[in-house]
Parts: C-alpha cells; structure tokens; sequence
C-alpha cells in the first residue's frame, strides 16, 4: 500500500493483524503492531481484542494479559475483549498436558475477568457461558457452577 501511496487506516491495519493472528503468525502480527503506533496509528479496541485473542489461542497468557493491561491505560475493554479472554482461559484450562496448579491458575484468571466484566455492567455472550459452564462443572464443583450460572443468565435477562 505503501508502495503505490496509498496511507493504510486503523482498520486495515486490524484486518492484516486478524489475518496474521488467525494464521498464528504473532511474532509477525507483533511487528505490524508496533509498525502501527510508530506510524501514529492509535490502538482500538478491537485491534486489542485481535491480539489478545491471538495470544490467548496459542496459550501465551503472559502477553494476553500484558496487551490486556496496555488496553486498559488508553482504552476501555468491552464485551468482547473480556470474551475472548474468559473463553480463552477456559479453553487453555481443559488441556490435558497442563499440569493441575497452571489448570487452577487458568480457571481463576477466567472467574476473576468474569466478575471484573460483571461489575462494569457487561453481560456474557452466550459462548462465554457455554465456556464458563463446561469448565466450572467438575467433580465438586458443580453447585458453583449452577450458582453462577444462575446469576449470569439473571443478569443477562435483565
């Protein structure tokens, strides 16, 4: 684009981020974003929430969660930023080659972000419920499981 001078927007720059974010180029994806702010180009929330998502995928909590906190200093999470991290965490938390405390960790992180996007007035989508349910349902833990759910789906007819 550049090439021919034509000046990308911040919309084409979240269209080649979801591109390479989808394909699981995040090193790649990672470039082009801090090609972005260098060139002027103010994040948005939905360029977070395509990187977040990119990092939740392939289980880089460690950078999600950065990106997560950077979002938080210029722009607001929405809906579908805390979403993609609550699914994201409970999905991470079902593989079987995780030991038990990083399974822990991943369920804890997803209940916390979950309260977090309940006392901001956000309700979960659908998808998120299905997540939180699936991955709170364990042995012992299903009365949990059925409370909060119960509340969610309250809230959400409010």
């Amino acid at each position: 684009m550049l090439a021919v001078g034509v000046s990308p927007s911040i919309e084409t720059y979240n269209f080649l981020l979801g591109g390479l974010s989808g394909a699981g180029l995040m090193t790649k994806a990672e470039e082009l974003f801090g090609e972005m702010k260098n060139r002027g180009f103010v994040p948005n929330a939905s360029t977070y929430d395509i990187l977040v998502s990119g990092h939740g995928k392939i289980g880089n909590k460690k950078e999600a969660i950065r990106l997560y906190c950077e979002m938080t200093r210029g722009t607001s999470p929405n809906s579908s930023t805390y979403n993609i991290l609550i699914c994201g965490w409970c999905k991470i938390s079902e593989h079987p080659e995780l030991e038990r405390n990083l399974k822990r960790s991943y369920r804890d992180e997803a209940k916390r972000l979950l309260t977090d996007m309940n006392e901001k007035g956000y309700v979960p989508c659908e998808s998120t419920l299905r997540c939180i349910s699936s991955t709170l349902a364990r042995p012992g833990k299903k009365a949990d499981a059925r409370r909060l759910l119960k509340e969610l789906y309250i809230k959400k007819n409010i």
